[in-house]
């Protein structure tokens, strides 16, 4: 956790917290106990004092190594193929495309991976040895390293984890809660809460405190590796049910392999290494001033996840520079522009900027959804994802009705406003960013949502775009409680709503779609959870 520094200890310019393990001694001790008999092959704990050498020392003790020369392969762009099934590699064949060939790797590796032993830091050798950090050793080079981090940070990636200890001990952690949550309930044995990673965190932990309370002197570097390891300590945090319980939303994903979101979504993370990260951040003057590859985006896309999954704004400015206009040639014809109007037909009870992001969010869902079963390449899919954190960023950070300033609020309707921006963040959540609903943001969001409908106040005027609004809206709300704590009250309400406006209601299916295509709404995306409701609430028949 991270706590704050006395005046006098933190000194001129100190930065303002440290980290201390918040697991008990007693906790850490009940782990490890009941991990004993099933680690009985692994090595016993060792020192892990952190060795203290000057640059030049630890350059020779700790030669640099190319990523390329331990795995044996000469061309990071070869031709993808499928993994070669080793019994280590828990993904199903579906998620096995790496981005090079790696048949050289397997063939190698037992060979190669002596010269990645003989590089590691000093004091870390000892390790080395042991089945499970063999395991996770192979986790790393086959999965972590080319897959994860991808082709521009792979080497940079490696580079540090065989010349940092704090590097090397956090790397094994969030490998093997990587490989849990890729193996999910396959998993018979969880790597992440064996005795051996339990000692790596523990090692990571101490050396994290160690250096951010000797921050001061750290190059920066040192201070981006900093931060490398309390992003992956904050986000590699599991609790049991994450994984033994199968939980999943009526939306389906317009791009469910790219589920970097829908993975972690499982995850809580750590608030105190959040902080801590965003401190550091701060440290270093931005996310711009962070050197590691990959690390600055990784962070931002954390910041979009959490945020998105409470509703609050970003904490950190928008990274990415691109614009919805840039997708426009994906698009199977000018239809699409039209996409998102219902939006603008409310532009006398919502601001100008937010119609725009309201539109351009349907606009962007519209492209993804003609594109999501094409044969796009690593290039265009970067580019629609970066599109989609733009957008998703200028979401969430549109600000409250409670804080624009009076002449604006003169102008929008509070209600009708909020409605629009908590139901489009509910959507972009489930079907932009395919974020599973295991850390509950779907019945905190969806119970705003049912307070938003459920206000005593006075109705806008009547017109066809406010009942589409309240349909669309009311609509996104059903499907994303289902079998939540506020499923019936949405269930009721579309009856109620229905009723009231068509008779028979059942009968009006074709209607009703167009209404809420008017908005943002995805047929692809949406379909199976329409007919689960209408079956909900007209019953089986109406199927």
């Amino acid at each position: 956790m991270a706590i704050p520094l006395s005046k006098e200890e933190r000194g001129a310019g100190g930065l303002q917290f440290i980290y201390v393990n918040s697991t008990s001694k007693g906790a850490q001790k009940g782990n490890l106990a009941k991990q004993r008999a099933a680690d009985a092959d692994a090595t016993s704990k060792p020192d892990v004092a952190h060795v203290v050498v000057d640059a030049e020392r630890h350059n020779e003790l700790c030669p640099p190594v190319t990523l390329n020369a331990v795995l044996g392969v000469s061309n990071w762009t070869q031709t993808p193929s499928d993994c070669p099934g080793c019994p280590e590699c828990p993904h199903p064949k579906s998620h096995r495309k790496q981005r090079f060939d790696i048949q050289p790797l397997a063939e190698h590796m037992q060979a190669k991976i002596e010269m990645a032993l003989d590089a590691l830091p000093p004091g870390t050798q000892q390790w080395s040895l042991g089945n499970m950090s063999a395991k996770v050793r192979h986790h790393l080079l086959h999965t972590i390293f080319p897959v994860l981090a991808g082709e521009g940070a792979a080497e940079e990636w490696f580079e540090g984890y065989c010349g940092s200890e704090l590097i090397f001990h956090v790397g094994h952690v969030g490998a093997a809660f990587h490989r849990d949550l890729l193996a999910g309930r396959c998993s018979v044995a969880r790597w992440s809460t064996k005795k051996q990673i339990l000692q790596h965190k523990a090692a990571a932990l101490k050396i994290l405190q160690q250096q951010v309370n000797s921050l001061l002197q750290l190059s920066t570097s040192e201070v981006d590796r900093l931060i490398f390891a309390a992003m992956t300590l904050a986000r590699h945090e599991i609790s049991v049910n994450n994984l033994d319980v199968d939980l999943a939303h009526l939306y389906s994903p317009h791009f469910p392999t790219a589920n970097w979101a829908g993975l972690y979504g499982r995850v809580i993370s750590v608030k105190s290494h959040l902080d801590g990260v965003a401190a550091l951040v701060e440290y270093q003057g931005g996310l711009k001033n962070v050197q590691v590859s990959a690390l600055a985006a990784t962070i931002a896309r954390v910041d979009l996840v959490e945020v998105g999954t409470s509703h609050t704004h970003p904490y950190y400015r928008r990274l990415w520079n691109a614009d919805v206009s840039e997708l426009y040639q994906y698009a199977p014809d000018a239809s699409f522009l039209s996409r998102g109007r219902g939006f603008r037909l409310l532009s006398d009870h919502i601001p100008d900027f937010a119609t725009d992001v309201f539109q351009d969010l349907a606009i962007l869902d519209a492209i993804m959804c003609h594109t999501r079963l094409q044969q796009l390449s690593n290039d265009v899919l970067q580019h629609i994802l970066t599109v989609r954190n733009c957008v998703a960023h200028r979401l969430l950070s549109l600000p409250s009705w409670d804080e624009m300033d009076e002449s604006t609020q003169q102008q929008t309707d509070s209600r009708v406003y909020e409605i629009c921006r908590l139901s489009c963040v509910i959507y972009s959540n489930a079907v932009l960013f395919s974020m599973f609903p295991h850390s509950g943001w779907q019945d905190r969001l969806t119970w705003r949502l049912r307070w938003l409908h459920s206000l005593d106040v006075p109705p806008t005027a009547a017109s066809e775009a406010m009942d589409g609004l309240v349909l669309w809206s009311l609509c996104i709300g059903a499907v994303a409680s289902f079998e939540g704590q506020n499923s019936s009250f949405f269930q009721l309400t579309v009856r109620q709503f229905l009723s009231e406006r068509y008779d028979p209601p059942e009968n009006y299916a074709k209607e009703v779609k167009d209404r809420l295509e008017e908005f943002l709404w995805s047929e692809n995306a949406c379909d199976i959870g329409r007919r689960t409701m209408r079956k909900e609430i007209w019953g089986p028949e109406a199927g």
